[in-house]
């Protein structure tokens, strides 16, 4: 028997090739139109995407809009239908993939928790430019699913591979120049307990501004690994507390000065990696 869209329940697997089947939707793009099951189709893959979908701490979801190149508009293709869904009568139904499988998690329905607003990011030429973001959260669960450590670790190995390959002009550009909610709103998901998935692009600003050198003891690093100088990303203002996830926040601390900025803390300490934070990298 031939399976629909009422039989799949949350947290259920599929691969690309069933969600086509299934939600009868093209079996490309974030945002797939399905006439035939009257739905639209939201897919996020966090090991490829292009956009800086995140869900918040109040556990909404931002997805960005349609487009991959220039300016986003809000009034055409499926931007405009996910705009409009809560009076076009379309379900809306939110998939994402994380780690190295090749199944995607069915997250439920979904729908608008306010106005999209806009956003800059970068489009797939590497050019900054406007963004819409539709802030949704889910209807039948009060959050989205919990997903495994080993999952969330996994796609944070395969973003740091590809952060590793950009110059540091790149590098530059992404991590100064993120969507401004990344940088207020600090973005999680929920595993077996809370944990921060902090930015790729900042981590490893921060580690090549310190030049194999820790920020605060201004010592080199204890000793390398795989060729690289070992330094630990610390946020100045801690994440815990509040503290953005940006350049301006972050410094690269040996494992010693490290734990002594989380045990001691002192003034006089936080002032001097204040400074440190500062500092922009070299771009040559």
């Amino acid at each position: 028997m031939e399976k629909k869209p009422e039989d799949i329940s949350i947290g259920d697997e599929l691969t690309n090739q069933e969600i086509v089947g299934i939600f009868k939707c093209g079996n490309q793009g974030g945002m797939r139109r399905s006439k035939r099951e009257n739905c639209l189709i939201l897919i996020t893959d966090h090991t490829k995407s292009l956009y800086d979908d995140h869900i918040d701490s109040k556990g909404i979801l931002h997805y960005t809009g349609m487009g991959t190149k220039g300016d986003q508009d809000l009034n055409k293709s499926q931007n405009r239908t996910l705009n409009e869904s809560k009076g076009n009568d379309i379900k809306v139904y939110f998939f994402e993939k994380y780690g190295y499988k090749s199944l995607y998690r069915f997250n439920g329905e979904v729908e608008l928790d306010g106005e999209p607003y806009e956003g800059k990011q970068h489009d797939e030429l590497g050019v900054l430019r406007k963004v819409y973001i539709f802030p949704l959260r889910p209807i039948t669960t009060e959050s989205f699913p919990l997903i495994g450590n080993n999952e969330l670790n996994e796609t944070i190995e395969i973003k740091e591979k590809k952060t590793k390959r950009l110059s540091n002009r790149e590098l530059a550009e992404r991590a100064t120049k993120l969507n401004h909610t990344l940088s207020t709103s600090n973005t999680y998901r929920k595993v077996i307990s809370k944990q921060y998935d902090r930015n790729e692009f900042v981590k490893e600003y921060a580690r090549r501004r310190a030049v194999g050198q820790c920020q605060l003891c201004d010592e080199l690093a204890p000793f390398e690994s795989n060729g690289v100088p070992f330094l630990e990303v610390h946020h100045v203002e801690w994440l815990a507390e509040g503290g953005p996830d940006s350049v301006d926040n972050v410094v690269a601390l040996c494992p010693n000065c490290h734990r002594k900025m989380h045990v001691i803390n002192k003034p006089k300490d936080v002032q001097k990696l204040i400074d440190k934070a500062k500092e922009l990298l070299s771009l040559v």
